[in-house]
């Protein structure tokens, strides 16, 4: 909800555009690269992109990131840079204020 308001502020929306039910790495990676092309296409003016197939369309991710900000979620894929946000899924499961409690 937190990105649909900031964009919604902006005068913006957001697409999801979802890879479905995962199967091989590979039919993944297919499906992860439609999407990157269809992006590409379309010139959306960014990416919050969630990757399942880590080994696989690097070279696509560095072309869409030479047109269109990306940014990665709680996942980074090694060697490319690029910009991320991670939750600190570890840490917030020991938070006492985790999911609204006021303390233990």
């Amino acid at each position: 909800m937190g990105i649909n308001q900031a964009l919604a502020g902006a005068g913006l929306h957001a697409v999801f555009l979802d890879v479905g039910r995962l199967g091989t790495e590979e039919q993944t990676a297919e499906r992860e690269a439609a999407h990157l092309r269809y992006v590409l296409d379309k010139g959306f003016g960014g990416v919050i992109f969630y990757p399942y197939a880590y080994r696989s369309n690097q070279e696509l991710i560095r072309e869409v990131m030479r047109h269109i900000p990306l940014v990665m979620i709680d996942r980074r894929i090694a060697p490319l840079e690029t910009d991320f946000v991670c939750m600190a899924n570890y840490k917030a499961m020991y938070d006492d204020n985790a999911f609204g409690r006021a303390g233990t």
